[in-house]
């Protein structure tokens, strides 16, 4: 009967430490993304206000009146990191930081298949297919 119930404690403490190193993955997953997109973020936002000095000094109104060339696609994007415009630098941190939930779902899944746990398999499945959904959606400009 010892025997057993050492082999159950056993089973609990290594299901234990799977849970956490699990938590700890996703949790990385989150810490890491995050911190990238804040990195960029404020780099892209120093960049533009280097790049434009006169912006800080200027009312607000006058800085938002003005017309600026604002990339709205991956190509003009990528082209404005390529020439070392501060607003393509914050989009991308933008990009990151939408990424990150996408990427700690995705993780989860993974983390879930791998323990065999089932209903949480499909229910991760399910809110990465809702988001993948609307993202496509959005492209579509559904």
């Amino acid at each position: 009967m010892e025997d057993e119930e050492i082999k159950a404690v056993d089973e609990k403490v290594e299901d234990s430490d799977e849970m956490r190193r699990a938590e700890i993955v996703v949790s990385m997953v989150l810490l890491v993304g995050v911190s990238i997109a804040a990195t960029l973020i404020g780099l892209g936002i120093a960049i533009t206000f280097i790049q434009n000095h006169n912006l800080a000094s200027e009312p607000y109104k006058t800085v938002a009146s003005r017309k600026f060339h604002f990339p709205t696609t991956p190509q003009t994007i990528f082209k404005s990191i390529i020439h070392g415009q501060g607003i393509g630098i914050t989009l991308l941190g933008l990009f990151a930081l939408i990424l990150t939930p996408i990427v700690r779902v995705a993780t989860s899944l993974l983390v879930f298949k791998k323990s065999h746990d089932t209903p949480f398999v499909l229910i991760t499945s399910f809110v990465l297919v809702v988001l993948l959904t609307s993202f496509a959606l959005g492209r579509l400009n559904l």
